[in-house]
């Protein structure tokens, strides 16, 4: 919301003192707005700004900003007793569905908060559990596997919140977004699988993939002290201490590995250059002269990378810019097809598509479209 009110006001004169809070989590919004404010230092020197982080990559940002304050706040945490594991581990999601059973039936009394990478893992996951709690014994503690990943609605989410049934281990399963989100009372073992899937951009191809990578050193630390919250607690890592040095100091910024069309049209608005902004990490060129071809591909600037209205308009949308144009596109009198765009547009926006596991094979033929996967979508 920010950014958008710096290309209405790029010197942002309404605000006095703004704060970027978990700057550490380096999303494209965030690495641009440093880069924005950092500028703007110079035309308001009276203007207040204030970086917060949750890791030691706050010197990173003081240095990027020339700034000698730095106030270190310390946490609540209580010691974490960290066990690695004592050989590499071929299937991580084998390795953690083990370790859950031999935590919950060795372990006392406290919730258990598990790391996987996505949401087929953590359906997997759960699925399998739900197979070895019925191979319980009877005067064993029982266990409720609670899912936790962005793509739940509100409600399914909280559900990590509630308080588990008498003589009941809480075992939730969660994605990254655990890694930082509110304290989840509770939680005394944490099993960090030390996987996180993110998301790729091939300047080359065109294509955006997920890939599953290990984590940072930065983000293992993040998740052990998850098990500390309100007690001491034991944080199980399914990867030896050998790996753990290999890992990243942190992990790499959207900026680094994401597609830049967007970045590159919200700057051009704001009479500034991708290729010359300062940036915290700066992208490949690779990155940033793909995404001025595209723009020229849609219109949104012409051969000499100038504005056009049409840009001007596909950057109000809070969209990437392909989405923006097929959405303006559809509204030609020659097309009219808003409602069946605006469908796909909103499928195609969220993190996981309307499918769910099903036993039968052929179930999706029944919405199947022949035209392509963008009509099978708005079929369903």
């Amino acid at each position: 919301m920010l950014i958008r009110e710096a290309l209405l006001d790029p010197k942002l004169s309404q605000y006095s003192i703004i704060i970027i809070d978990e700057a550490h989590e380096r999303s494209t919004n965030t690495d641009i707005l440093l880069g924005l404010l950092k500028d703007l230092m110079a035309l308001r020197p009276e203007l207040k700004i204030i970086i917060m982080s949750a890791t030691i990559e706050a010197k990173r940002f003081a240095a990027f900003f020339a700034c000698k304050h730095i106030v270190e706040v310390k946490g609540r945490n209580f010691d974490v007793e960290i066990f690695n594991a004592m050989d590499t581990e071929p299937d991580h999601v084998d390795a953690t569905i083990i370790c859950i059973v031999q935590v919950h039936l060795e372990s006392p009394e406290g919730d258990m908060l598990v790391f996987l990478s996505g949401q087929e893992e953590i359906d997997n996951v759960k699925e399998v559990l739900g197979r070895k709690r019925k191979l319980l014994t009877p005067e064993s503690m029982d266990f409720w596997v609670v899912p936790r990943d962005a793509a739940l609605p509100g409600h399914l989410q909280s559900k990590g919140f509630e308080t588990s049934p008498p003589n009941t281990r809480k075992i939730i399963l969660a994605t990254n977004i655990a890694e930082n989100s509110i304290t989840i009372p509770g939680i005394k073992y944490v099993i960090n699988s030390g996987v996180v899937k993110e998301r790729y951009y091939d300047p080359k191809t065109g294509m955006e993939f997920f890939k599953i990578m290990k984590i940072s050193k930065g983000a293992g630390q993040q998740r052990a002290g998850r098990a500390g919250r309100e007690s001491s607690g034991k944080c199980y890592r399914l990867y030896t201490s050998t790996e753990f040095e290999q890992f990243n100091e942190y992990s790499k910024p959207d900026i680094m590995r994401g597609n830049l069309s967007s970045v590159v049209l919200q700057l051009k608005i704001m009479q500034r250059d991708a290729r010359y902004f300062t940036f915290l990490d700066k992208p490949k060129p690779i990155y940033k002269n793909g995404s001025y071809d595209e723009l020229k591909r849609l219109g949104a600037v012409d051969k000499q990378e100038n504005n056009t209205s049409l840009g001007r308009n596909i950057a109000e949308l809070p969209l990437p810019p392909v989405f923006s144009r097929t959405l303006l596109a559809s509204l030609e009198p020659s097309l009219q097809c808003t409602k069946e765009i605006l469908t796909i547009v909103s499928l195609l926006s969220v993190e996981n598509l309307c499918f769910f596991h099903n036993s039968e094979e052929n179930a999706l033929k029944v919405f199947r479209e022949t035209e392509g996967d963008h009509l099978t979508l708005l079929k369903i």
